[in-house]
C-alpha cells in the first residue's frame, strides 16, 4: 500500500450532490426581490429615478417650510405697519383736539393767530402721516416685504406707491412753507416795530429757504420717477439722479445755515465785547459753525462723486 486513501466512487457522487444542493439554496437566498430590476442597466435607471423622486420630495418639504416662514413674516410685517397706522391715527385725533382748542382760545384772544396756524399745520401733517402709513400698509399686504423707497421701484399691482408717498410729502412741505411764510411776515413786522432782533428774522428766513429747497427737490424727484416709468431713463441713472437731487439739496441747505451761523457768531462777538454775553457762548457758536462747515464739505464731496458717476454713464 502506498498510504494514500482513495475514496470510493459512491462517496464522491454523494458529496457532489450535497454541494450542488447547498449552492442552489444560497443563490435563492441572495436573489434580489421581484420589484428590483435584474439587469444592470435597469437597476441604474431605477436608482437614478429613486434619487430624483427623493430630491423632489425633499424640495417640496423645504418649499413648504419656506412658504410657511414667508407667510409668518408677511403677517408680522402687516401687524407692525397696522400698529404704526393705529398710533398715527391716535396722534391725529390728539392733534385735532388741540387744534380745535386753540381755535376756540384764539377767538377769545387767549391764543395768538400764529399758535392757531401751527396747530392747524400739525393736524394736517398728522393727516398726511396717516395717509402715508396707509399706503405703506397696502403695499406690504400686496408684496409681503418692506415698502420700496427707491425711485426705480416697480409698480405693485399697477399702483405707483413711490409717487403717491412723494406727493403726500410735497403736500406737507407746501403747507409747512405757507405757515413759515406767514411767520416770516409776522416777524418782519415785529422787527420793524423793534420787538425782535435781526437774528430772529434771519432764522425764519433760513427756515423758509430750506422748505423752498425741499419742495423743489421733491418736484424734481417726482419728475425723475415719471421718466423712469415712461422708460426714458433707466433704473441706474434714475437712482443716481435722485441721489444728485438729495446731495444738491443738502449743499444748499448747509450753505444757508453757514451764512446764518456766521451772522450769529458776529452778533455774539459784539455782545461779548460789551459784556452782554460770555466767551463760552462765542466758543460754542464757533464750534457749531465749524461742524456745519465740515458737513458742507462732506456734502460737496458726495455731490462731486455722484456727478462723476453720472458723467461716466455718458449722460
Amino acid at each position: 500500500m502506498n498510504g494514500i486513501h482513495e475514496p470510493r466512487e459512491s462517496f464522491v457522487r454523494a458529496l457532489e450532490a450535497r454541494v450542488s444542493t447547498e449552492i442552489s439554496h444560497r443563490a435563492a437566498a441572495s436573489r434580489l426581490p421581484r420589484w428590483v430590476p435584474q439587469s444592470r442597466g435597469r437597476l441604474a435607471f431605477a436608482t437614478a429615478l429613486l434619487i430624483l423622486v427623493s430630491m423632489a420630495a425633499g424640495g417640496a418639504a423645504v418649499s413648504a417650510a419656506y412658504q410657511a416662514q414667508s407667510a409668518e413674516g408677511r403677517d408680522l410685517l402687516v401687524r407692525t405697519y397696522q400698529q404704526r397706522l393705529d398710533l398715527a391715527r391716535m396722534r391725529l385725533e390728539l392733534a385735532s383736539k388741540l387744534s380745535k382748542s386753540l381755535q376756540e382760545r384764539a377767538q377769545i384772544g387767549a391764543a395768538s393767530m400764529q399758535e392757531m396756524q401751527d396747530a392747524v399745520l400739525r393736524t394736517r401733517q398728522a393727516e398726511w402721516e396717516v395717509q402715508s402709513l396707509q399706503l405703506q400698509l397696502d403695499e406690504v399686504r400686496l408684496t409681503g416685504v418692506e415698502p420700496a423707497m427707491q425711485v426705480s421701484a416697480p409698480l405693485v399691482s399697477g399702483r405707483d406707491f413711490v409717487s403717491q408717498r412723494w406727493q403726500l410729502e410735497m403736500e406737507a412741505q407746501r403747507a409747512a412753507l405757507e405757515t413759515e411764510q406767514l411767520r416770516l411776515t409776522t416777524e418782519q413786522r415785529r422787527f420793524a416795530a423793534g420787538m425782535s432782533t435781526n437774528a430772529d428774522l434771519e432764522r425764519v428766513r433760513v427756515q423758509v429757504k430750506e422748505l423752498e429747497t425741499a419742495l423743489s427737490a421733491s418736484g424734481r424727484k417726482l419728475d425723475i420717477r415719471r421718466k423712469f416709468l415712461n422708460r426714458t431713463m433707466d433704473a441706474g441713472l434714475a437712482d443716481l439722479r435722485v441721489l444728485e437731487v438729495d446731495a444738491e439739496q443738502r449743499v444748499e441747505t448747509l450753505t444757508a445755515r453757514i451764512d446764518l451761523s456766521r451772522k450769529e457768531l458776529e452778533g455774539i462777538k459784539v455782545r461779548v465785547s460789551v459784556g452782554q454775553a460770555h466767551s463760552l457762548d462765542m466758543a460754542e457758536a464757533e464750534v457749531r459753525l465749524q461742524q456745519t462747515e465740515f458737513e458742507l464739505s462732506k456734502a460737496q464731496y458726495d455731490l462731486a462723486l455722484i456727478k462723476r458717476q453720472i458723467e461716466q454713464r455718458g449722460r
